[in-house]
C-alpha cells in the first residue's frame, strides 16, 4: 500500500503543471483615453524618455528600486474624464497575474508624496528581477508596511471611478 502511495504522488508531481506568473507585459485600461499594452522594451523607453536616460531608483530597507513611476504610465494613458471634481472619485488599481490587487486613489497619486514614490520596478539591487518576483512588478516605497502594496508579476493597471 505504501509503495502504491508513493508511484501515485511521483506521477502526481511529474505530471503537474508548474504554473508560472511571470508577466511580459502591462496592461493599461478602464476610465483611460488610450489604452495601453507596454512591453519590457516600451516601459525602459518610457523611463528613459522621462528622466533623459537616468534610471529612476527609490531605496527602501537597503533595498534599490529601478523603473517607472506609476504616474508617470496613467499620464500617458490619460485619464477620461467630463469634470475635474470627478479626480476626486478615481482610483486605480493594480493587479497581478495571480489576481492580487492593490488600490491608490487619484489624489494619492497626484496630489501627495506618495505618488514619487510608486515604482513600476523592472530592476531590484541592480539586477532584473527573478521568477519569484516576475519581470514587473509594483512598489509603494512611501508605505510605512511595504508588503501589502507589493506586488510581483504585475499585470494590469484598471482607472476606474466610483459613482
Amino acid at each position: 500500500m505504501k509503495k502504491l502511495l508513493l508511484i501515485l504522488l511521483f506521477l502526481t508531481s511529474l505530471f503537474s503543471k508548474d504554473v508560472s506568473y511571470e508577466t511580459n507585459e502591462l496592461k493599461i485600461e478602464g476610465l483611460v483615453e488610450k489604452k495601453l499594452v507596454l512591453n519590457m522594451d516600451k516601459l525602459q523607453e518610457i523611463n528613459d524618455l522621462r528622466t533623459g536616460s537616468k534610471t529612476i531608483t527609490l531605496t527602501k530597507n537597503d533595498t534599490t528600486y529601478e523603473g517607472v513611476l506609476l504616474k508617470e504610465i496613467i499620464d500617458q494613458a490619460k485619464i477620461n474624464i467630463k469634470s475635474r471634481k470627478d479626480l476626486n472619485k478615481v482610483y486605480i488599481m493594480a493587479i497581478a497575474s495571480d489576481n492580487y490587487k492593490v488600490l491608490f486613489s487619484w489624489n494619492e497619486l497626484f496630489n501627495s508624496k506618495i505618488g514619487d514614490n510608486v515604482l513600476i520596478f523592472l530592476k531590484k539591487n541592480g539586477k532584473s528581477l527573478d521568477k519569484n518576483e516576475g519581470k514587473l512588478a509594483l512598489i509603494s516605497v512611501e508605505d510605512i508596511n511595504e508588503n501589502p502594496r507589493h506586488i510581483k508579476w504585475l499585470e494590469k493597471i484598471i482607472v476606474n471611478k466610483i459613482d
